[in-house]
């Protein structure tokens, strides 16, 4: 379970992340949505201990606030992918592996995000959605409590999203991973989580599920996102 309690950034006079609170439970999968600078990214890069914060930041029951970034049990996959050109796929997954069994790892990860059988072939000769597997099959190695995605799918044309994200979600429970993912595309967040919490200018306004939010958007800027057309009442967050 991860645990955020009222944590904050500010860069300069700018606040970033607002006093912001919640909780996800083991298994589930959470999308963050809100326009660009709503603080999304800001959040994702304070759990993984790349940026300060004020407040308190708990995972599977231990406080990680101040634990540096490697020792946090937490995965990161980038919109970009990050992937190293100079190393194969297979050297791409196997990256910070170590041990026996790492070959057999990067084999069992392979198959999973539909690979098998790559693990020679250059980053330059895969397509965007190959990359975007080998990606996932790289921050899923280590065996994450957390994984957190940011715009995972958002280089990508939108049939080949909507295609992916079905079989994103289906990996993740059959697997039980708990997923914190980034978007700012409520039908992604909506086909891929259990539940979306909505941000912007660094608050967080409203969590719930797809019905929840949209019968009973919290004020007119979630109706206006969502494109809702039930009258503002307040749901319980």
């Amino acid at each position: 379970m991860l645990k955020l309690s009222h944590v904050s950034v500010r860069f300069g006079q700018r606040q970033a992340v607002d006093d912001v609170s919640f909780t996800i439970e083991n298994g589930e999968i959470l999308a963050l949505l809100g326009p660009s600078g709503s603080g999304k990214s800001t959040l994702l890069r304070v759990i993984a201990g790349l940026t300060p914060s004020e407040g308190q930041v708990v995972l599977a029951g231990r406080d990680i606030t101040t634990v540096p970034t490697h020792r946090r049990g937490v995965g990161l996959m980038f919109q970009d992918h990050a992937l190293f050109p100079h190393l194969d796929v297979g050297g791409n997954v196997a990256f910070g592996l170590s041990g026996a069994g790492k070959q057999e790892r990067v084999d069992e990860l392979l198959e999973l995000v539909g690979l098998a059988g790559a693990a020679k072939r250059k980053i330059n000769t895969l397509s965007g959605g190959e990359q975007q597997r080998v990606a996932l099959a790289r921050a899923l190695a280590p065996e994450p409590k957390l994984l957190m995605l940011d715009e995972p799918l958002g280089q990508l044309d939108r049939q080949l999203r909507d295609r992916l994200v079905i079989e994103l979600r289906e990996l993740f429970k059959r697997l039980g991973t708990t997923v914190l993912a980034v978007t700012h595309d409520h039908d992604e967040a909506f086909a891929l989580a259990d539940r979306a919490a909505i941000m912007s200018r660094g608050k967080l306004l409203q969590s719930g599920t797809a019905d929840q939010l949209k019968a009973a958007p919290v004020d007119e800027f979630v109706a206006d996102f969502l494109g809702a057309t039930a009258s503002v009442r307040r749901w319980p967050q």
